[in-house]
């Protein structure tokens, strides 16, 4: 029916968030090559509604996307790095009402952008500028029969000021990022921040505790934000001008060779507005060149 139709597009919608994760201000030396494999699950049976209120979702509703994640940075001088993202994956959905439920399959959105270095000494600053690229896929909902989106279909534009520095003996470090975000069509603005420290706890182990979001900058909702549904106003997750939340990554890296990374994540979503109340689990494999 139209109301779980939207509903399957709508909470699909903030599954396009990028799920790789940067490296910090450093930037890889002239030739250098970071490059990470990351397999993530989330799942989201909640939502947070446009006043911020937690609910579950309509009908029993559930939502499972995993994806392999592929991240690369690539040194094209010192201070200037190349950062490439993308994902395959498969985002299905489910409920309780009968013919209820479809999945995607396939790549979703792309990011290319490049990080230059301003200073290293004691902080290393640095400046990341980058787009946000849909692939292709279908956004259409008499299109895509009930199934959700792989991405928003948007392009957006976004400018990120980075800083770090190692501490402790070089036992732990630090790193702050603040990004403005440039959406196109309706969605608003965003302004995207991270707060990151890492501690070595051996000399193989690294635990990194991580809290990111995202604010939008108009409390303007969008006419695409409400929906009328047997007779009643609903406002829809995942769609419209505004959409925010706040997470919290935990991670343990193991250290396998000196070039090779095995890292295990929990990712939580702790509150928002117009997003699901999502889990994220999964691993990755990373290799230094």
């Amino acid at each position: 029916m139209p109301g779980s139709l939207f509903r399957i597009l709508f909470i699909a919608l903030c599954l396009s968030l990028p799920a790789a994760l940067y490296s910090g201000a450093w930037t890889q030396k002239r030739g250098g090559l970071f490059t990470r494999v990351a397999v993530l699950r989330f799942e989201a049976t909640s939502q947070f509604t446009l006043e911020g209120t937690r609910e579950a979702l309509a009908d029993n509703g559930r939502v499972v996307d995993l994806g392999i994640y592929h991240y690369l940075e690539y040194g094209l001088f010192d201070d200037l790095s190349l950062v490439t993202n993308f994902g395959y994956k498969r985002i299905a959905f489910s409920c309780a009402v009968e013919d209820c439920g479809n999945s995607s399959v396939g790549f979703s959105d792309v990011y290319l952008g490049v990080r230059y270095r301003l200073a290293q000494s004691p902080w290393v600053w640095s400046l990341q500028t980058g787009v946000k690229l849909p692939t292709g896929y279908e956004t259409d909902e008499e299109k895509l029969d009930s199934a959700p989106p792989l991405g928003d279909g948007q392009t957006d534009l976004e400018f990120r000021l980075l800083t770090g520095r190692s501490i402790l003996n070089y036992r732990a470090y630090v790193n702050f990022e603040l990004a403005y975000r440039i959406r196109s069509g309706e969605p608003v603005d965003e302004m995207h921040f991270l707060l990151e420290a890492g501690l070595n706890l051996t000399r193989d182990y690294l635990f990194i505790a991580t809290l990111y979001g995202v604010q939008g900058l108009s409390e303007t909702a969008g006419q695409d934000d409400f929906r009328l549904v047997n007779g009643r106003v609903v406002n829809f997750v995942g769609m419209g001008a505004v959409e925010e939340f706040t997470n919290v990554r935990l991670q343990l890296v193991y250290r396998i060779a000196r070039t090779v990374d095995l890292s295990f994540e929990l990712n939580q979503v702790l509150a928002g507005r117009n997003t699901s109340l999502a889990t994220t689990v999964g691993g990755g494999l990373a290799l230094r060149f």
